[in-house]
């Protein structure tokens, strides 16, 4: 991604070292969180995006936005907002064939995980929503009521000093990283 903004063989260099450096990489690569496979996958995308315009790129950054939206309703958020980037920055090979081409690889590989859930537990976010779906393998309203903290210009303070008040972690675990 550094190469593909412009950055030279030393910046490439020091953007490995940086994200390296940083202390929640080696933890989420000994982990089986989505958040390491959501930023490769993101990073992915965004080469993608600045690459020459062409249908097959299209066509590939749609996989790799579906297998992000699979991963993780965040992540599929992420990759609701990478779509119309990528299709502008596309938008010279951009046809009508393409673009349902595109979005349906984006349906099946995006939504299959939640399909698979769903047909297994009843409820394709569990243990999200499972008021609404009723999923006999998780009882009762899930709501982390640290998720309900509260947003303001103090947040990211807050997140640095109190981080127990927003997720689960150590103090400074939010912090450090922002």
């Amino acid at each position: 991604l550094c190469a593909a903004l412009g950055g030279g063989l030393r910046a490439c260099a020091w953007t490995l070292a940086l994200f390296a450096s940083l202390p929640l990489t080696a933890v989420l690569a000994m982990g089986m969180q989505t958040e390491l496979p959501t930023s490769a996958l993101l990073a992915s995308v965004a080469v993608l995006g600045f690459a020459p315009a062409s249908h097959r790129t299209l066509l590939a950054g749609c996989a790799l936005l579906g297998l992000l939206a699979a991963t993780k309703l965040a992540a599929a958020g992420f990759a609701a907002c990478m779509l119309p980037w990528l299709a502008w920055r596309h938008r010279s090979a951009l046809d009508f064939g393409t673009a349902a081409g595109g979005l349906a690889l984006l349906a099946v590989l995006g939504g299959s995980s939640y399909v698979h859930a769903w047909v297994i537990a009843g409820n394709p976010v569990l243990p999200l929503m499972n008021d609404v779906f009723g999923s006999p393998y998780f009882g009762g309203h899930f709501r982390d009521e640290r998720w309900h903290a509260g947003f303001g210009p103090l947040l990211p303070w807050r997140l640095t000093f109190d981080t127990g008040r927003y997720l689960e972690a150590y103090p400074g675990g939010g912090g450090f990283v922002l």
